[in-house]
């Protein structure tokens, strides 16, 4: 189906928006957006230098091609809400769509 990077620090964020794979996660990360699937990275650092923008940006840019990044959720909410709804991950946590800002469609 894809993959969800959670937490994807902005070294792992760096190499896969630049296609570097030196290690077992950003090669998976490479072979998901080659193959066309869905890429999910939940970011864990905040405040965003401009470098860490430009990198979220440089794989948001590969969205076509399955990416897709998320900042961090408040931390009193650990349900991976939207993660799980961008594969359309059937569970007992919420419904499709519950918590996603109503982009989803309710079961």
């Amino acid at each position: 189906m894809g993959l969800i990077v959670i937490p994807c620090s902005m070294r792992t964020l760096q190499a896969i928006a630049s296609g570097y794979s030196p290690d077992l996660l950003t090669r998976m990360a490479d072979i998901s957006l080659k193959e066309h699937r869905k890429l999910v990275m939940v970011t864990r650092e905040t405040p965003l230098s401009l470098i860490h923008l430009s990198n979220i940006e440089t794989a948001t840019r590969h969205y076509l091609a399955g990416s897709a990044g998320f900042p961090p959720p408040p931390a009193d909410d650990r349900r991976p809400r939207k993660e799980l709804d961008q594969f359309e991950i059937d569970n007992k946590l919420f419904k499709r769509g519950e918590g996603t800002g109503g982009t989803g469609t309710k079961k």
